[in-house]
């Protein structure tokens, strides 16, 4: 060992620690370094193991709150689907509704609106209409007019329809009443106790509505089943029935206008007649004088032969005949005059204008005759009637011919001629109208010659063009006036043929 000088062989004088340090300084260096970076690495790998278990932590709360997000938008999800399904049958249903609703109102418009419909069909087909669209079998529309109610009109199942004999609850009667205008709905009626009337009828379902008219209430519209509903109706429904409520009021309420603007022209008219009536006082009074005087001659004839004992059958008979000839004509024109002036309510009926026009000729000749004025007839022969008054169409005629004959005022006599014509056009019309041989109307006159109390006359009144007017287009008649070119007027008017039954 110590020949190889390998310690601890080799002389022990020279062991000692600073020896050892100073020869073994290196690798002490080394070892110190290599302590301190494994005393690092490990204080780094403690720290980093603090922070992949900080981590970890982090991302399994993460992973947690994740799972928990996941289930929570997998159930909202199913929640959101459930939803969307909710309403998209909802909305379908509500589209249902409203198409359904559409078609109701355009029917309901096409109803209201139809100029070939009276007033009483336009209601029963609003009944029917609404029956139809609430799935309700009867309707029934009752005035309530003075605290009394009173069936006006019944629709629907004609079974049981003809088995209702007033309202169908007079108890929802006085909660509509109370309502003015908003919707009573009674699904179930047992639900109303043992005292409702629907039950006792056996109206198992009620739906009605309050119908104003002029801000009043005049009569209540009902609808009711034999089945009950599972639930009230849709607010669409509801609308609805306050729209149809609502139109029936219209039609009610212009019903009412319209028969006292009826009234009103009737009454206007027979004033007219009467007026115009006065004005021909002295000619009517001169065409019966002419047959009472010659009955009163025959007569006087008559006693005379009697009392010179002449009873010679063959002429007093021949003269009691001409008495009463001419006594009968004298009551003719009076029964016509009275005809002519009489009060009463618009009739209509059939009227053949050709008979029309020969009653009015004959009423006004004696007054064509003191002014001189031909009257020519040329009218067409089997002519179909129109539907009308008798004694209005008459009325127009009249007007016609009288303001004919005072247009010819101030022509020569050999000129007055005043021809009334009656044709067929063809457009299912008949065409009456009067021409005479005037000095026409000028242009600036022309249209305003159917105004009312416009007249070019110094003691006119205006008024019987204008009632013509109103006369036919009350008959849904079209009235005109031209000049024409070789002098003098033409007034026509036209009719629609009558419907054959």
């Amino acid at each position: 060992m110590k020949t190889l000088k390998i310690g601890p062989y080799e002389v022990l004088r020279q062991t000692s620690f600073s020896a050892v340090v100073k020869r073994y300084a290196g690798w002490l260096s080394a070892a110190a370094l290599l302590l301190l970076f494994l005393v690092g690495l490990n204080g780094y790998v403690s720290r980093t193991n603090r922070r992949l278990k900080q981590t970890e932590a982090s991302l399994r709360r993460e992973i947690m709150e994740r799972r928990r997000s996941q289930t929570t938008l997998a159930r909202y999800r199913d929640t959101l689907e459930e939803q969307v399904t909710e309403r998209t049958e909802d909305l379908k249903a509500t589209n249902r509704a409203l198409e359904k609703s559409r078609v109701a109102l355009r029917e309901l418009v096409r109803i209201t609106s139809s100029p070939d419909l009276s007033h009483e069909e336009k209601l029963e087909h609003l009944l029917d209409t609404g029956c139809a669209y609430f799935g309700l079998p009867v309707a029934v529309l009752a005035s309530v007019a003075k605290g009394e109610h009173r069936i006006c009109r019944v629709a629907g199942d004609s079974r049981l329809a003809a088995s209702v004999s007033g309202t169908l609850n007079a108890q929802c009667v006085e909660r509509l009443l109370a309502c003015r205008g908003e919707p009573l709905d009674i699904p179930d009626t047992s639900q109303s106790g043992p005292g409702c009337d629907c039950q006792r009828r056996g109206w198992k379902s009620y739906l009605g509505a309050a119908v104003m008219v002029a801000g009043r209430i005049h009569c209540t519209l009902e609808f009711a089943g034999t089945r009950a509903r599972n639930g009230p109706l849709s607010r669409w429904d509801h609308e609805l029935l306050k729209v149809m409520a609502q139109w029936i009021g219209d039609e009610v309420e212009l019903q009412i206008a319209h028969e006292a603007q009826q009234r009103h022209q009737t009454e206007f008219a027979r004033v007219s007649r009467m007026s115009t009536i006065g004005e021909m006082a002295a000619s009517l009074a001169h065409e019966l004088n002419q047959p009472l005087t010659g009955a009163i001659n025959y007569c006087a004839g008559c006693l005379r032969m009697l009392r010179e004992g002449n009873t010679d059958p063959e002429k007093l008979i021949q003269g009691m005949e001409r008495a009463v000839q001419g006594a009968t004509l004298a009551a003719d024109i009076i029964r016509r005059v009275r005809e002519f002036v009489q009060k009463g309510d618009l009739q209509r009926c059939p009227v053949d204008l050709n008979r029309a026009v020969r009653n009015v000729v004959s009423l006004v000749q004696h007054e064509a005759q003191r002014h001189e004025v031909s009257l020519e007839l040329d009218l067409e022969q089997d002519l179909p009637p129109v539907e009308g008054d008798m004694i209005q169409l008459e009325q127009v005629v009249l007007n016609f011919i009288r303001n004919g004959i005072d247009a010819m005022a101030s022509v020569q006599p050999d000129r007055r001629s005043l021809r009334i014509t009656t044709r067929r056009s063809g457009e299912g019309m008949i065409t009456v109208s009067a021409r005479d041989s005037g000095e026409g109307i000028a242009e600036d006159v022309m249209p305003k010659i159917f105004d009312t109390f416009y007249t070019t006359k110094p003691d006119g009144m205006g008024i019987g063009l204008s009632i013509s007017r109103s006369i036919i287009e009350s008959h849904q008649g079209r009235i005109r006036a031209c000049s024409l070119s070789d002098g003098g007027t033409e007034l026509v008017f036209e009719l629609p043929v009558a419907e054959v039954a």
